[in-house]
């Protein structure tokens, strides 16, 4: 690998950046270096709270201090938000779902201003990764809060949806680049996750990495990274 001088990607975000980390274990991008941050559990809604559980607002920007302000950052998160801490919190706290989503895209505009502030220059923003397990009482203990969540898959798609969309909005406006890594696969008539890029392990939420990196290589060849 010829990288003397290539450009360094920062990826920071939840546990689905794991497919980041898939492709620079690959080596798919032959003139690209990745590098990473990823925080489990990490939400658009709590990535501005210093008193969340998972410490993810501090974890990132810890980070990024220490990254030259010229190497693109890209951030990966809402997949907790629209398909776990929503519902759960709406079934257990009464919290409306449409609330809390305005509430983590608050969140996520704010931190995205964080890290423009810092002195960013490419700020790259992914589209949450779509929900993929059809039932998540079907399959997971009661040790994991997700099997706890009632909501169907199609409400789940309905929000991720309506979260990316309000994202892309938000990209445009504030000048971000939006990296679209949800349309190609969704299956529109189904209204799901195309087959090929949906986990063997069919409790595992996260989206097959050697599949789906194929799709975020793609959307950064565009970009001109390789």
């Amino acid at each position: 690998m010829k990288l003397r001088g290539a450009p360094t990607l920062h990826v920071v975000g939840d546990s689905h950046v794991r497919t980041f980390m898939y492709i620079r274990k690959k080596q798919l991008l032959k003139r690209t270096r990745i590098r990473f941050c990823m925080v489990v559990g990490a939400t658009a809604m709590g990535v501005i709270n210093p008193n969340s559980k998972t410490q993810a607002g501090s974890t990132f920007t810890d980070y990024l201090q220490k990254v030259p302000r010229d190497q693109p950052v890209i951030t990966m998160l809402g997949e907790v938000d629209c398909g776990f801490i929503i519902w759960h919190r709406s079934q257990n706290m009464g919290e409306s779902v449409g609330d809390q989503i305005k509430k983590s895209i608050a969140g996520y505009r704010i931190f995205l201003k964080k890290i423009k502030e810092m002195g960013f220059k490419r700020i790259m923003v992914s589209s949450a990764p779509l929900p993929t397990v059809r039932d998540y009482q079907d399959g997971y203990d009661i040790r994991n809060l997700r099997g706890e969540v009632t909501a169907t898959l199609a409400e789940r798609m309905e929000l991720t949806l309506k979260f990316n969309r309000k994202m892309k909005a938000i990209c445009e406006r504030d000048r971000l680049t939006y990296l679209d890594l949800a349309t190609p696969i969704l299956d529109v008539k189904r209204n799901e996750v195309k087959k090929e890029y949906l986990h063997p392990e069919k409790v595992d939420h996260h989206l097959y990495p050697p599949a789906f990196s194929k799709v975020v290589l793609k959307e950064l060849e565009k970009l001109g990274y390789h």
